[in-house]
């Protein structure tokens, strides 16, 4: 379980996480995070949350945020808000390094979601465009349904969909949550001092 004060990093992105807030030290009211992204990165496709708003704060920087059809150019000092159910992505696409403070509210589960995320890319199972990354987002996301929808499919069909590729993904060993700090200690044993 991730705590106040705790750094992730996302293996496989670069993306550098320092949690903020967490559902423990809100009474549930906000997840929140601050990120420090490369250049020429993201968050990831079009997708929606169906019962979190989303704030984007930019500390450093420069992202494009869209928003349903819409694209915000968002710089230092603005923060752009989600609300529940409407389909966002972001990207930095520039060559810069980015400093943002995501929020979800109300908390709910989403720590669980970010903790998993870093934690499998640390163990290599993940990004998602690989097999085992789809196998393993499909099992946590049957376990933690409506916190990342894809915004182009309806949800009913992709809650067939996941449940589907979750099969194959528990019968390799998958599991619908990851420890951060579980995930550095098993690569630390194998031989790979270097991350965390």
């Amino acid at each position: 379980m991730i705590s106040t004060g705790d750094v992730l990093v996302n293996r496989a992105s670069g993306d550098i996480y320092t949690i903020l807030k967490t559902a423990g030290s809100t009474n549930g009211e906000v997840f929140s995070f601050h990120l420090l992204t490369r250049g020429d990165s993201g968050g990831g496709p079009l997708h929606r949350h169906r019962n979190q708003e989303e704030r984007i704060h930019i500390r450093r920087g420069t992202v494009k945020v869209r928003v349903k059809n819409r694209q915000i150019t968002a710089r230092a000092g603005d923060t752009v808000v989600i609300p529940k159910n409407v389909a966002h992505t972001w990207v930095n696409d520039s060559d810069e390094s980015a400093e943002l403070i995501i929020e979800h509210t109300p908390a709910l589960k989403m720590e669980v979601l970010f903790e998993t995320l870093c934690a499998a890319t640390q163990l290599g199972i993940a990004p998602s465009p690989s097999i085992d990354g789809i196998l393993q987002s499909a099992v946590t996301l049957t376990k933690y349904p409506g916190y990342n929808v894809a915004a182009s499919t309806p949800y009913a069909v992709q809650r067939v969909l996941l449940a589907l590729l979750a099969v194959p993904g528990w019968m390799r060993g998958f599991k619908p949550q990851y420890r951060y700090d579980e995930a550095i200690m098993t690569m630390r044993m194998v031989g790979y001092p270097e991350l965390g």
